[in-house]
């Protein structure tokens, strides 16, 4: 087996060992981000039945934009000091979140535990781990990449799966409980896994700075990756998070619900790994795949959603979790491959904290516009205007991938021109 100090340009066998402990912290971290949808409706139809989607929907937001959005300091911090202390405290935080919950008897103590703190323990992990497929691996980045994200969407399914049940026949504050204990053996197996190929690279300028690597934007690909993650992740958490009350609203049981919710789960799983081994042919590449894909989820967004709830029921649905599921992960499995690819070594994890941070603002307002939309149509509830609204945003956030792959290309024609100039000088 080659040494860890092997060059950078080759695959490294111990990476698929790193890889499934990167699995292992998404199967839990999105296990219990993604299962939210589960928590929302239980609260809607109990103990918090007097408040609003909107009000309830922000903790959902808050809670997905503070795992992405800590990206901004996270990244910088993991280049500075290396992932294994960030993911240790995030491990922590991630299993204290639930069981803290289990607890909350007021609206806001669920904005602080299953929001806030959950966030920071989710963006702590995520951030640790994302760049390390671009440190292990060269040639199957993108297979690499899929594989450990799906772990992300095994985790939901299955969390949703227990989830579902320990709601219903225990409550929701022992499934809180007891997904905590999960969390807490998952999250520690993860830990002795998970190790970095390239060590800490401390930064020469202020603390302060470096945590906010703000240089970066000083690439044009970097600032549109920035703007496309801003806008694309408004909606990209709406299907996660509404798909078993809009199927509750369309005439299904909650049960069948929460399988319709992980139907879409799983395509995006599949999606993920399938759409990380098209982005690695030769004949493709990672931002092609991208743009291809995210502009096809816009439009199965606004072409087949709206009409979902026509009969047969629920037959419509179902195309749209399968279209939809595989065609949005294209996002969270190539975006870091993106980012990771217009900066040296080096800056890598900087970049990708710095890119994944613009969902910080889209993720907190996506989900809660949704919502929003929904009570505005009360009394007469119609899903239109938000479906109208997640589809558009897609979309635009799809279209901003152009100008990325032009500057791209142009940047590496111009790289080429001048190591070919190099060579005639010699």
């Amino acid at each position: 087996m080659p040494s860890i100090e092997s060059p950078l340009s080759e695959d490294h066998p111990r990476g698929w060992w790193v890889m499934a402990g990167v699995a292992l912290s998404n199967f839990t971290l999105f296990g219990l981000t993604y299962s939210w949808g589960l928590y929302q409706q239980a609260y809607l139809a109990g103990p918090y039945q007097s408040q609003s989607y909107f009000s309830l929907s922000l903790i959902g937001s808050i809670t997905m934009s503070i795992t992405f959005g800590g990206g901004l300091i996270v990244g910088p911090t993991v280049r500075r000091i290396g992932c294994r202390w960030p993911l240790l405290l995030g491990s922590i935080l991630t299993t204290l979140a639930p069981l803290v919950t289990s607890f909350a008897s007021e609206l806001w103590h669920l904005y602080l535990t299953q929001g806030v703190l959950l966030g920071l323990g989710a963006t702590l992990i995520f951030f640790s781990t994302s760049h390390l497929p671009a440190q292990w691996f060269k040639k199957r980045q993108g297979i690499a990449s899929g594989l450990s994200l799906a772990g992300s969407s095994l985790g939901s399914i299955l969390y949703m799966i227990i989830t579902r049940i320990m709601i219903d026949q225990l409550g929701t504050a022992w499934s809180l409980r007891i997904t905590s204990a999960a969390a807490l053996i998952l999250l520690s197996l993860s830990w002795f896994l998970i190790r970095e190929r390239v060590g800490p690279s401390p930064h020469p300028s202020s603390l302060w700075s470096s945590l906010l690597d703000w240089r970066l934007f000083r690439k044009p690909t970097i600032a549109l990756l920035f703007l496309m993650s801003l806008i694309y992740t408004t909606a990209y958490m709406i299907p996660f998070f509404f798909l078993p009350a809009y199927a509750v609203f369309i005439g299904l049981t909650p049960s069948q619900g929460t399988l319709i919710t992980m139907a879409y789960i799983l395509a995006n799983g599949i999606g993920r790994v399938l759409l990380g081994w098209i982005a690695d042919r030769p004949k493709a590449s990672v931002s092609a795949t991208m743009l291809i894909s995210s502009s096809l989820a816009g439009v199965v967004s606004l072409c087949i959603w709206p009409f979902a709830h026509l009969p047969p029921l629920p037959l419509l649905l179902i195309v749209f979790c399968i279209l939809h599921g595989v065609l949005q992960s294209a996002f969270v499995t190539l975006l870091p491959l993106m980012a990771a690819a217009q900066v040296p070594e080096e800056d890598i994890p900087s970049a990708i904290g710095l890119v994944l941070g613009g969902q910080l603002p889209g993720d907190l307002v996506g989900p809660a516009i949704f919502g929003a939309l929904l009570d505005s149509t009360s009394p007469n509830l119609s899903y239109f205007p938000a479906q109208m609204f997640a589809g558009s945003m897609t979309l635009a956030g799809a279209f901003l991938l152009i100008p990325i792959r032009i500057l791209s290309s142009c940047s590496k024609k111009k790289s080429q021109y001048t190591l070919d100039e190099m060579d005639v000088e010699k």
